[in-house]
């Protein structure tokens, strides 16, 4: 498919059914939907939806970078590229960090950045394609959840992503593995090899890349928000994913379901 099939399928569905992607079925019909004003079902989204707990990971390996930002007085800048319609700027890590950080979110679609922009209004939204229209070094943490995948150009994407990051300062990705057959809306999975080429090809010398697979019970992974909503993160990671430490065969039963990467920028010498 071309990329601008990609694109106006993209658009359509965020200018027809809104902040698509956080939505709960049951038995192939959509029961809870989050949407621009109804806190409650936001909350229940919040709680419920499985897909939800790599942004909650994202979150705890952000969290001691920005307790050690934070300490310093500073006021740190993040950066949610391929954000979509906001809802990790703006509806997890403003939240957290909104009255002591910059917040930005950037993505190609339009009609998302426009969700974004009702959602919250600590969030500085900008649409890009290619090139990120940012001076280099502009941002103390990069966030990338879900999105390499999409993108035309991988090794583009994550060079403009160092490029815009600053010295010391950390990015964390997610991305589904070859687990998972590609999709109208997908242009790339990742093994761990590719993945680890692809990061070193756009300049990450130090990065770590942890596979992951969810609980294989449907019943844990929705309640599984909920849980953690209690018992917070247990070992710095949330109930229902895990890591998986399987090695690789190449064969994609030996796969995890996908990867969480924390990139860290150096100083130059």
């Amino acid at each position: 498919m071309a990329l601008e099939t990609r694109e106006s399928l993209q658009e359509r569905e965020y200018k027809d059914k809104g902040p698509y992607h956080w939505s709960i079925s049951i038995a192939g019909g959509v029961v809870f939907q989050m949407g621009i004003e109804n806190r409650k079902t936001d909350r229940l989204v919040r709680w419920f939806h499985p897909g939800l707990l790599r942004y909650r990971a994202a979150i705890s390996i952000i969290q001691p970078h920005m307790d050690q930002l934070l300490t310093k007085n500073m006021k740190p800048r993040i950066l949610d590229l391929g954000g979509g319609d906001g809802f990790m700027a703006g509806g997890m890590i403003a939240p957290r960090w909104g009255n002591n950080a910059d917040l930005f979110n950037c993505d190609i679609s339009y009609n998302a950045l426009y969700l974004s922009r009702l959602k919250n209004d600590k969030v500085s939204n900008t649409q890009a394609r290619d090139r990120l229209p940012f001076k280099s070094e502009s941002f103390d943490v990069i966030t990338a959840l879900e999105v390499l995948e999409h993108v035309e150009d991988g090794l583009l994407f994550l060079k403009e992503a160092k490029r815009v990051l600053c010295e010391k300062g950390i990015m964390v990705i997610s991305t589904p593995s070859k687990k998972y057959p590609i999709n109208l809306k997908h242009r790339e999975h990742y093994d761990k090899s590719s993945l680890t080429s692809v990061l070193e090809s756009a300049g990450f010398d130090d990065y770590s890349v942890i596979g992951y697979r969810f609980s294989p019970y449907k019943l844990i992974r929705y309640a599984a928000y909920g849980i953690d909503a209690v018992f917070r993160l247990i070992k710095n990671s949330p109930v229902g994913i895990y890591e998986y430490k399987k090695e690789e065969t190449g064969r994609v039963q030996d796969l995890p379901d996908g990867y969480i990467v924390l990139c860290r920028k150096e100083c130059r010498k």
